[in-house]
């Protein structure tokens, strides 16, 4: 358990731009403490398009986050919120 989430629990990532949900995957690939998500999940709705003054890096590679386990319930509002075009990708999808 890290994070205070297990492999397979159903979280919600929060940024100051909203939540956005996935399945936990724990991987020792990672940073401890650190949360990765892959690029083709549309999580840049909950990212910056500000780019860092220092190492010029688009914020939405990096940013600050919480991570919070959710009921199916909350999985199911949070991925009915989504737009369409993200919806319809979505890897993680409630039909688990």
């Amino acid at each position: 358990q890290i994070l205070g989430v297990s492999e397979g629990d159903l979280v919600r990532i929060d940024t100051k731009y909203g939540s956005y949900p996935v399945i936990c995957t724990i991987s020792s690939n990672v940073a401890r403490g650190t949360v990765a998500v892959p690029w083709h999940m549309g999580l840049n709705i909950i990212t910056s398009d500000e780019y860092s003054s220092d190492s010029k890096i688009p914020n939405m590679k990096r940013s600050h986050c919480r991570i919070v386990r959710i009921s199916r319930e909350e999985f199911e509002q949070l991925l009915r919120k989504l737009p369409e075009h993200i919806r319809r990708h979505y890897i993680g999808g409630a039909t688990r």
